[in-house]
């Protein structure tokens, strides 16, 4: 599937506030994703100022060493965020 396909990304985009909160509630929703999808959604949220709910998310139950990757290293690799 490609990314800008994916309706994660797409709500991430759209509703980031509330889509961090639902992936804080459950983490595990990464894990059936592709890692770029894992990518494009730390990087979105991210670029939405919510660094610390990224953070928080990457010490989720239930991720895989991927995923918890995936999200630290959005949080470092994208500059300041205000």
């Amino acid at each position: 599937m490609a990314i800008h396909n994916s309706p994660l990304v797409g709500n991430v985009a759209a509703f980031p506030v509330q889509m961090a909160t639902t992936l804080k509630a459950r983490p595990t929703m990464l894990c059936d994703e592709t890692p770029d999808v894992v990518k494009e959604v730390a990087k979105t949220l991210v670029r939405k100022g919510l660094r610390a709910d990224v953070l928080e998310l990457s010490e989720g139950a239930g991720l895989n060493a991927q995923v918890r990757a995936s999200l630290r290293a959005a949080c470092f690799k994208h500059g300041s965020v205000h």
